[in-house]
């Protein structure tokens, strides 16, 4: 399978922001795994189906976005990659 790129769009207090994620697909041993790789972002996780790797990526946001309210900075800031 060839990596494939798509956006994900979250809104977060009246703004929205697109984040570029590439899917991959890799056999480790016996194992497939699929690894979603922010493009502009620090972001990665992995999963061994695209179902668990949609609900991890989508827990690692919210998550980020969680932590960087309560700490008053901006969403994302804090791991773009420049």
């Amino acid at each position: 399978m060839n990596p494939i790129a798509t956006n994900l769009t979250v809104q977060h207090q009246g703004k929205i922001l697109d984040i570029a994620i590439v899917i991959l697909r890799e056999v480790v041993g016996n194992n497939l795994k699929y690894i979603a790789q922010g493009v502009e972002y620090a972001i990665c996780v992995q999963a061994s189906s695209i179902e668990q790797l949609e609900e991890r990526l989508s827990k690692t946001l919210l998550g980020h976005i969680a932590i960087s309210t309560k700490l008053g900075l901006e969403p994302f800031a804090c791991i773009a990659l420049e």
